[in-house]
């Protein structure tokens, strides 16, 4: 999606009268969003996301990518068997530039059940991620069939709550607002977080935004992968 200017001036904001406006849509297809943090993946397949994002690993051979216009792991066909891997990005467009805002993301596929080994592939979308590393951030994240909140405090994550089923074509959006994380899913309330222990790191240094995908291999078995996601947008 690209970018609005008047002059060298890059447009952050649109009003009708005194009401602000989020995004324009040409039918089903966005021109236009007030977050300048955005990334719609429509571009040609790669096996890494491009120049938007940096890797915070785990070292693997196979990382975050473009696959028919959606970010997923980039796991090739016709591998013998893959162990769960696990690949983390951080969206280096740019950063927030207060503590509160929102995560979006619409899910693109559903992804996979568990293996053969009980191994669940997630997808992860971060907001509030440390801006040097991907040691903190507080989002969403979503298996073959539930809606999670996930905290991620010095490199550890854990679920602090779930908040019920979803499937491919739901947009998800996470609102952080001081301690309070609420969650909606295709603009419908359902359910909401208050870190009343201030557990979820924010402030200046822990503005971006991350997201993390995993994917495995059953052996002799099919490929695995956790949601796909259509696009991802903080703001």
């Amino acid at each position: 999606m690209p970018n609005r200017y008047i002059g060298g001036k890059l447009v952050r904001r649109r009003y009708f009268g005194d009401r602000e406006i989020k995004a324009r849509y040409l039918g089903n297809q966005l021109v236009w969003s007030a977050s300048g943090i955005r990334d719609d993946f429509n571009r040609d397949d790669a096996p890494t996301l491009g120049a938007g994002w940096v890797d915070h690993g785990p070292a693997s051979t196979y990382k975050a990518g473009v696959v028919n216009g959606m970010c997923r792991l980039a796991v090739p066909d016709g591998l013998l068997a893959l162990a769960l891997i696990t690949s983390r990005q951080r969206c280096v467009i740019d950063t927030l530039d207060r503590d509160d805002g929102y995560i979006e993301f619409r899910v693109g596929s559903q992804g996979s059940g568990p293996s053969i080994t009980g191994d669940l592939c997630r997808t992860t979308v971060f907001g509030r991620v440390s801006n040097a590393a991907f040691t903190h951030g507080v989002g969403i994240g979503v298996d073959s069939s539930t809606i999670r909140l996930v905290r991620r405090v010095a490199g550890s994550e854990s679920v602090v709550e779930n908040f019920g089923a979803f499937s491919a074509g739901d947009v998800i959006r996470h609102r952080f607002q001081g301690d309070l994380h609420t969650v909606y899913r295709n603009g419908k309330f359902v359910g909401e977080w208050d870190d009343d222990e201030q557990t979820a790191a924010r402030g200046a240094g822990f503005r971006s935004l991350g997201v993390v995908v995993m994917a495995s291999k059953d052996l002799l078995g099919p490929r695995r992968f956790g949601p796909a996601l259509d696009y991802v947008e903080m703001g």
